[in-house]
């Protein structure tokens, strides 16, 4: 059965284990290294078999991110997790040959790890790159365009602002007459490495190849500092439109999410 982790002896073995595959689990890398054990809305397990670590499990609020080499079978013990936890959603890595059997009251998709290999040489001068004032708006941009996405625009900002103020997020954004347009943030991020999405450009300016500077302005902006950064992509256009501008497949996850 997994148990927790709680010494920090044990963490640093969970921290090399997924070290080196860490884009078949980049939240769980991203939010293991940034908050550990010692963080009061996270829980981090650990499955061994003898002497062997075969499985972690990092709960953060009421999201699980497990992760496994793909010659893992005990799944069983993985469903005995869910059922003590019941996280709204879920992540697993997604190998060719593994295939995760359905979760009751979950429904589940594969999504893709995207990073990039290179860049278009387009202008970036003209996004901006928010402060803490900047928020509001572009909360309410968001929310006006994905309503469906986000209980409400104060829960985007609240989502921002706590990713800013702790050094963990960024966003960026351009306006068109003093109106936001576009933007895109950071999820994640590290010293060395960072998520990114929530890429959004209004209906009124697509076709300006303006998708393609936002991409650009923070994805070249992060790696200049040293990160190495991958996107999360769900549909299959933005698989497109991402391998357009320069980006390749690097990993897999399977994303389970509660039936409500």
């Amino acid at each position: 059965m997994f148990h927790p982790v709680d010494s920090t002896d044990e963490l640093k073995l969970v921290e090399l284990f997924v070290r080196d595959d860490f884009y078949n689990c980049p939240y769980l890398y991203a939010n293991l290294m940034k908050y550990g054990i010692r963080n009061e809305h996270t829980r981090l397990y650990a499955y061994t078999a003898g002497d062997d670590l075969k499985a972690v499990a990092f709960l953060y609020y009421d999201c699980l991110h497990v992760y496994f080499r793909s010659d893992f079978e005990d799944f069983n013990v993985v469903n005995a997790l869910i059922e003590e936890t019941n996280p709204r959603t879920i992540f697993f890595p997604s190998y060719p040959d593994v295939d995760f059997r359905e979760l009751e009251g979950y429904t589940g998709k594969v999504v893709l790890v995207m990073a990039p290999f290179s860049f278009t040489d387009i202008d970036v001068s003209m996004v901006k790159t928010a402060k803490l004032e900047d928020l509001h708006r572009i909360a309410d941009f968001l929310f006006t365009q994905w309503p469906d996405i986000y209980d409400s625009a104060e829960s985007i900002y609240d989502q921002m602002k706590e990713r800013m103020l702790d050094n963990y997020g960024r966003t960026k954004y351009y306006e068109d007459n003093g109106e936001i347009v576009a933007t895109v943030s950071s999820f994640a991020e590290l010293d060395d490495f960072a998520i990114n999405g929530g890429l959004l450009v209004s209906p009124s300016q697509r076709g300006k190849n303006l998708g393609s500077v936002m991409l650009k302005s923070i994805y070249q902006e992060l790696e200049n500092e040293g990160k190495k950064t991958c996107g999360i992509i769900v549909e299959d256009y933005s698989q497109i439109f991402h391998e357009k501008n320069g980006f390749k497949i690097v990993g897999n996850i399977a994303k389970y999410s509660q039936i409500v």
